[in-house]
């Protein structure tokens, strides 16, 4: 089992470049569009908001963290389609079982490596523009800095949710590009069902699911000496946190568990 987690660490390193290019095309479109936003709203509109707006990283994490949450899905998306099911067309898979290691060793050998790699590289992209913030204008007071904490925990929950339905959906279909096809149509069922109903599936799809957990809302507040504060109110109910999570680690165990029982009965040939 050590030595496939190390091969693939490997396998991941010869295509670091690949993962590299994805990360950086999901990251620089969010960090721009993200800072374009907030200079349009603080700088530019001078007429509504004026030039000596309090700037902070906590403002521009309450107006722009749903944009950045959803490149970085789009990241976990790719790059966990890519880890886990890019080297079952060329029979790496049945190399490795050929040389004495079990199926669950190989699956999950996959599924180790897919949640590094997956998981913490999408927390890394939406941790980019709030850490890069904070160093330059610090943190302020807009949001405190423990709903971060508990809107990075429950975005963790929701990718490390989204990595194992697509462990699962590469298990099953064993062809990296067909997942991506899975995953489109499942994105266009979303804002299909978003059309169609406007509320209980706040927390259902991965693309509502970031939305809702990363939109808070807004006031501004003049001061005396003309300059605004934006404040975010973003009270979540403890039950909410509490149950939205365990139900995403539920998910996740099932699909990873589903996913383990079909690789296993699968046919390579």
């Amino acid at each position: 089992m050590k030595k496939l987690v190390l091969s693939q660490f490997y396998t991941l390193r010869c295509e670091m470049k690949i993962l590299l290019l994805i990360f950086l095309v999901m990251l620089v479109p969010g960090v721009l569009a993200a800072l374009f936003n907030s200079g349009y709203y603080f700088f530019v509109d001078e007429d509504i908001y004026g030039f000596g707006s309090n700037m902070t990283a906590s403002t521009i994490f309450g107006m722009n963290s749903n944009v950045i949450g959803i490149m970085a899905a789009i990241y976990v998306l790719i790059s966990v389609t890519l880890i886990a099911g890019g080297d079952m067309n060329d029979k790496t898979v049945n190399y490795e079982i050929m040389y004495g290691h079990s199926r669950r060793q190989v699956y999950w050998s996959r599924v180790i490596v897919s949640l590094i790699a997956g998981t913490f590289g999408g927390i890394l992209i939406f941790l980019a523009l709030p850490i890069a913030a904070t160093l330059i204008l610090g943190w302020g007071t807009s949001i405190s800095f423990g709903v971060l904490l508990i809107r990075l925990f429950m975005l963790a929950m929701l990718f490390f949710r989204m990595t194992a339905e697509l462990i699962f959906l590469t298990a099953v279909i064993r062809k990296a590009h067909f997942v991506y096809i899975v995953e489109v149509l499942v994105l266009l069922m979303e804002i299909a069902a978003e059309m169609m109903f406007e509320d209980g599936n706040d927390f259902l799809f991965p693309l509502n699911a970031i939305i809702h957990i990363l939109s808070f809302n807004q006031f501004l507040l003049p001061h005396l000496d003309e300059t605004t504060m934006a404040v975010f109110d973003a009270a979540m109910p403890v039950s909410t946190i509490i149950g939205v999570s365990a139900a995403y680690i539920l998910v996740a165990a099932v699909c990873l568990y589903l996913g383990s029982a079909a690789f296993e009965r699968a046919d390579l040939d």
